[in-house]
């Protein structure tokens, strides 16, 4: 029969130490023949019996202490919630999920929320510990509420900085340093008051955006065939599927599209566009430098309406012939139909009928 092996106690505590845990937390950390947690846990606990292990960067070898002890009961002290970015997962998955014990603790994150008075139940949570500075950059742009840890190479001011460098300056900052200790404090102020502005190591940041305010847009990587995609639009809230797409002016296709799919296309930033695949590829027709509101296909002749000049190509857009100028800014070209060899058409601007 195989002897039933100790139980290890993961508990959580804060800066008030054995004043704040539950009794039953306090009998288990003061009875505890083990003792594990960092230096600063560690400290927050009187002196007993127990042997102490020091918490740092080896956890395999903190694993392998607590199995090796012999000790009938260990007990790790984490801050906070040991099940929130806590040792919690790891000591059960390296020890076993039933030889582990977790009595939680107030969290950091909980407490930092609870000062600035704001609900984070769809906040988005993180920490820099496990995340790229750049990567949760990108989340926070598009996000209501953030919550974030911060690390000592990675604080709040670091944080903001790299926040104006995308453009993401609309957020109320809450820095909440060494909280539930004496020396709580908690500081507020727009990003770019925090980025220049140094804090204690052990701190959490809160982020609430403004009212109202809509995303800054990435900034381009390259001009797209049709002009900027849809995501660096700045957008308000609500979002997700509420911007407009990407505008197309006006489109001309074949007469016998099913057989010969060919198309021309005008987009909002100008030009006309050619695919002779359906439109699974495009490449530029001309007009580049004028905006295109509308075209008409009469084959072998191509016609645009642009704000510049009403024009015509003879050749599928290789050259274009300028016909006028344009009376206004055109929204709309019609031709009869039998128009007298293609020389008779009306244009029509957005206040009036040529």
């Amino acid at each position: 029969m195989t002897a039933q092996q100790p139980t290890v106690s993961i508990i959580g505590i804060g800066d008030d130490g054995l004043d704040a845990v539950p009794e039953a937390a306090r009998k288990l950390i003061l009875e505890a023949q083990l003792l594990a947690g960092n230096q600063r846990s560690l400290e927050l606990v009187p002196t007993t019996g127990a042997k102490r292990i020091v918490i740092g960067a080896d956890l395999e070898a903190v694993v392998a202490e607590i199995n090796e002890s012999g000790a009938a009961q260990a007990a790790v002290l984490v801050s906070g919630d040991p099940l929130f970015y806590g040792l919690a997962r790891f000591l059960c998955e390296r020890i076993g999920h039933d030889r582990c014990e977790i009595v939680p603790h107030v969290s950091s994150m909980q407490l930092a929320f609870a000062r600035v008075k704001e609900s984070w139940d769809e906040a988005y949570l993180t920490d820099l510990a496990n995340h790229s500075l750049a990567a949760v950059a990108e989340r926070i742009r598009t996000a209501e509420k953030v919550g974030l840890f911060t690390t000592e190479e990675c604080g709040p001011a670091q944080v903001c900085e790299a926040l104006l460098e995308r453009r993401i300056d609309y957020f109320t900052v809450y820095v909440c340093e060494n909280l539930g200790g004496r020396d709580e404090r908690v500081t507020r102020g727009s990003v770019e008051e925090i980025a220049g502005q140094s804090f204690e190591t052990l701190n959490v940041m809160v982020l609430v955006r403004d009212s109202e305010a809509p995303d800054r847009p990435r900034a381009p990587h390259g001009r797209s065939l049709f002009g900027n995609p849809d995501e660096v639009f700045v957008q308000s809230t609500p979002k997700h599927g509420l911007l407009t797409p990407a505008e197309v002016r006006a489109m001309a296709l074949s007469s016998f599209f099913a057989l010969d799919p060919v198309l021309f296309a005008a987009p909002a930033t100008g030009g006309v566009f050619h695919s002779a695949d359906g439109g699974s590829t495009w490449t530029p027709a001309g007009l580049a430098d004028d905006v295109v509101h509308d075209l008409v296909w009469l084959g072998p002749f191509l016609y645009a309406a642009g704000e510049a000049g009403f024009y015509r190509s003879d050749d599928n857009g290789a050259n274009w012939i300028r016909l006028s100028e344009s009376p206004g800014r055109p929204s709309t070209l019609l031709f009869p139909l039998a128009p007298a060899a293609g020389l008779e058409a009306f244009l029509a601007d957005h206040r009036k009928t040529q």
